[in-house]
């Protein structure tokens, strides 16, 4: 008992509580009224006698009511008083789902509380109140009551995922007494980690063309993704980002091996990495252009040399390091000259100690930076003719004589001279 007394009257409830009445304590009659429930071993002093009783006579009621009557008072005289009194049972309230712990996805937006409540009596529930909270026992996101329910949905969607909620319920019956709360459940909002899922094509292709990327990224839970795209050459060490559009189209600056990524993020900081690699851009070769002599070109009598001279045509705009001649006497022969060495853009190729009357045949190739060469140029030709060829091909007005005219010279004489110069006659 709560405290020591004797001369108390008791009776077993219909819960099966025991129920204890009166008494006296140190010689003074007592009207206190408490239980003692034998699942937990423990008393409880719910109440007091309208009147301090000593022994009285006492019995539970069939509709559970409890009637105390007689006894001795405070001056511990005999009563003739009766009293009656009912022990009501508060419902018991028991949360059913989600199951404690539970998680559910941020997805589904909302969440369905359920319960169920008991009364010992049979009572009516009539009201109930909920309350949820971010830590146990709080009522921060919602604290509701009404007339009884045993159902309430709960809407996150406005809500940051990532987030456990803490709820319980109590109920009133129909005599007004409230349950206590019920044992408190949790359930965690999780927000699902976005998939990042990319295809590019071509696999290979030259610095001018574009690379296409199609992203079919995709989240769990509906939420809108931002895209981070980066590039790393193979062998450096850092990624570099190119672009945060949904599906770029973009140029590789670089000739080599690429590794790309692609990482997609929700609102709430969850995210997720794809990294493809296989990405090649090549060289584009260069192309060589000869500029002089144009084939066909007829070396000027006295003549000794000739300047070729050339440019190089890089799609890329790429510098150039090295370039290769070769002269012949037949087209694409190298049997005159074969020479190579650091980028140039003229020759000078010295013909004295070489036989007149031939046709010389030329081409070039060169590389640029990236190492690639270039094909060999168009094979262009020049003529070193002999003297009197020469001459009689510019009398003839040949249209393949590039040199100066052949132009005999002669004196003259003027013609008074010649009629005042003395006559020779000649005898026959």
């Amino acid at each position: 008992m709560t405290e020591a007394k004797a001369a108390v009257k008791s009776g077993r409830l219909r819960d099966g509580r025991i129920l204890v009445m009166g008494g006296r304590r140190s010689g003074t009659n007592l009207d206190t009224v408490e239980v003692y429930r034998p699942e937990d071993n423990s008393w409880e002093k719910i109440g007091e006698l309208t009147s301090v009783r000593r022994l009285p006579a006492a019995a539970i009621l069939p509709d559970g009511h409890v009637i105390a009557a007689g006894g001795r008072n405070r001056n511990n005289k005999e009563l003739k008083t009766a009293e009656i009194g009912y022990f009501n049972h508060a419902p018991i309230v028991k949360l059913s789902s989600p199951a404690n712990d539970s998680v559910t996805n941020a997805n589904n937006n909302r969440i369905e509380l359920r319960w169920t409540a008991s009364d010992i009596e049979g009572d009516r529930i009539t009201n109930y109140r909920l309350k949820i909270g971010t830590s146990p026992g709080a009522s921060d996101v919602a604290n509701t009551s009404g007339s009884w329910r045993t159902s309430y949905t709960f809407d996150f969607s406005e809500r940051p995922p990532n987030q456990t909620y803490y709820w319980t319920v109590m109920a009133r019956d129909e005599l007004g007494d409230w349950s206590d709360w019920a044992p408190t459940r949790s359930f965690t909002v999780r927000n699902r980690t976005p998939e990042a899922v990319f295809q590019f094509s071509p696999s290979k292709t030259d610095r001018l063309r574009d690379v296409s990327f199609v992203n079919m990224s995709s989240d769990p839970d509906g939420d809108s993704l931002t895209y981070k795209w980066e590039y790393r050459l193979q062998g450096s060490s850092g990624w570099k980002q190119f672009s945060t559009t949904k599906e770029p189209r973009v140029k590789f600056p670089e000739v080599g091996i690429y590794d790309l990524r692609l990482t997609v993020t929700d609102p709430y900081g969850a995210s997720h990495s794809n990294t493809k690699t296989g990405l090649e851009i090549y060289n584009l070769a260069p192309e060589i252009e000869p500029l002089f002599p144009p084939s066909g070109y007829v070396t000027e009598m006295g003549q000794t040399k000739v300047e070729l001279k050339w440019r190089a045509n890089d799609p890329e705009k790429d510098g150039m390091n090295q370039y290769r001649l070769k002269i012949g006497t037949t087209p694409g022969g190298d049997d005159v000259l074969s020479i190579s060495g650091n980028w140039i853009t003229t020759y000078t190729f010295d013909f004295s100690h070489r036989n007149p009357n031939q046709t010389y045949y030329w081409s070039v190739m060169g590389r640029d930076v990236h190492g690639d060469w270039s094909s060999w140029s168009p094979v262009q030709s020049f003529v070193v003719p002999k003297q009197l060829e020469a001459r009689v091909e510019h009398a003839r007005g040949g249209r393949n004589f590039v040199g100066k005219p052949v132009v005999q010279s002669m004196s003259f004489s003027p013609v008074s001279r010649l009629l005042s110069s003395p006559r020779r006659v000649i005898k026959r």
